[in-house]
Order: structure tokens, then sequence, then C-alpha cells
């Protein structure tokens, strides 16, 4: 189990992917484990692979059991090592990958010299599939259940809130510069239906959204926009400010007119959602 990066320990809001990605290619790393109950630390260097490669899963699999065009047999690693030399083609007008084949790379005869077997048998067998470039960390990665006293659990809670607002206002950001697409950003039916997928995974996944789901209309709630109250906000410090209030009837049009905005807004994303449905739909 990772426990730590250079130090930097994993939290629900860090995992070790997010923590190994920012060092550069060669660049070394330590990485604490807890390997079965020992606290270790071991030593690793990032290598970014070249885009598209083809991985082998499990060639152990066929280990000596297959030959080459000479009749040697191959070990699994020997052939994994064939599998990652071959270089994947594109098609010419489509640019997507061809179907990986292993050619005449390798013949998989037995002892006797007779096929042993066929290149989709072999690629199904091994597991062989085509992957983007990526970072070569070499582990399985999956979540680690951990369990902790309240106290602990309270002081945990903040960093991770403030991870999440962070998230929240990046993306809302993202919507000015064009990070944010339209499509991630939803409406009340949105939401709803998230929140049913979502909670259908788990009670775990259900109780992770609810301090989201109160994170995410705090923050909102908090910005200087008409009708909320962070606007409210803003027309106390200017009431505080120049010891004047802004005109009740002024301020009430804005709330107004703010209110209606924002309701337009989510029923714009509703629409929108619904058109994008429907058109995968047909």
């Amino acid at each position: 189990i990772i426990l730590a990066v250079d130090g930097k320990k994993i939290e629900a809001y860090r995992n070790a992917t997010e923590l190994m990605k920012c060092y550069k290619n060669g660049e070394e790393f330590t990485v604490t484990v807890n390997r079965g109950g020992e606290i270790i630390d071991v030593s690793g260097v990032k290598k970014v692979e070249t885009e598209a490669f083809f991985f082998a899963k499990d060639t152990s699999k066929v280990d000596n059991n297959v030959f080459d065009s000479s009749l040697n047999a191959l070990s699994g690693n020997q052939l994994y090592d064939i599998i990652k030399s071959i270089e994947p083609e594109r098609d010419a007008e489509t640019g997507k990958y061809k179907e990986f084949s292993l050619g005449e790379t390798v013949l998989y005869k037995n002892a006797e010299g007779t096929e042993a077997y066929t290149d989709k048998e072999i690629i199904e067998l091994v597991g062989v599939t085509l992957s983007a470039s990526a970072n070569n960390i070499g582990y399985v990665y999956y979540n680690q259940r951990a369990t902790y006293g309240f106290f602990e659990n309270f002081i945990k809670a903040w960093p991770f809130c403030f991870y999440i607002c962070g998230l929240i206002l990046g993306a809302l950001g993202g919507l000015f510069t064009g990070a944010t697409a339209l499509k991630d950003v939803g409406g009340t039916f949105t939401a709803i239906s998230q929140v049913a997928e979502i909670s259908s995974q788990g009670m775990n996944y259900f109780l992770m959204l609810l301090p989201m789901l109160a994170m995410n209309l705090a923050l909102f709630n908090i910005l200087p926009i008409p009708a909320l109250d962070g606007a409210k906000c803003v027309f106390v410090l200017i009431e505080w400010i120049f010891r004047k209030p802004v005109p009740r009837k002024i301020e009430n049009i804005i709330h107004t007119v703010g209110l209606f905005v924002l309701l337009g807004l989510v029923l714009f994303f509703d629409i929108y959602h619904f058109f994008i449905a429907a058109k995968l739909l047909i």
C-alpha cells in the first residue's frame, strides 16, 4: 500500500498518480509503502513511454510454450519484449490505429514445428491492448480504504474541503477561459441525475457526495452574483464604506434581474443537456 511519495502523504484528495505525474522523465523519487505490515522506502524512476504502445498484461501464461522461427522456446519476458518492440501503425485515412498484429515478428509454433497459436489467439491469451502515451510507474492502481478516529477525520476533512473548493473554482473559471466545456456544466435535472447515478454505486459514494454538494452550494452562494448572499455582502460592504446604503429599490431590481438570469442559465443548461442526450439516443 503506497503511503507517501517523497514524504508527501497519500490523502483522500491526493493520490499516488497525482504526486508522481509532477516528476520529469528520468527523475527519481522515493515511495513509502506498507508491504505486509512493514513500512519500507522504495526508490523509483519516472519513465515516460512513447506515444502509443502495446502492452501485454500477462505473458507468463505462455512462458516457454511458444517458439520462434528457429524453434527456440520463448519465456514470458522475451515475448513481452517482442510485443513492446512492435510499432503500432495508423490508418492513413482515418488516423486510427490498425488492429494489432504480431505479423512475422515471431512464429508461434510448438516443438514439432507445427502452428501452436494464431495471431489472434496469442493476443487474446496474453491480453495485448493499445495504450496512448503514458507514465510507466509499474504498479496496478486501486483505492485502499483507510479508517481513522473521529478527531483525526475532523482534521483531515479541512484540507479535503479546500481541495474540492479549489476544483469548483477552477471549473467556474474555466467557463471563461474555455478550459471547462459547456457539456460539463449542468442544471437542476443534470444534478439530480448525477446524484441518482452516484448513489446507485453504494453508500460510500453517496456519503462522499453529500459534503461535495454542500461545498458546491456554499461556495456558489458566496459569489458576488445578484440574488445570492455574496451579492448581499457586497451591498453591506458598500454601505459600510460609504456610510450610506444603496437605495433599496435599486438593490431589489438588481437582485430580481440576477435571479431571472440565474434561472435562465439553469434552464439553458438543462435544455442543452436534453438535446445532447437526444442526439446520443438517435
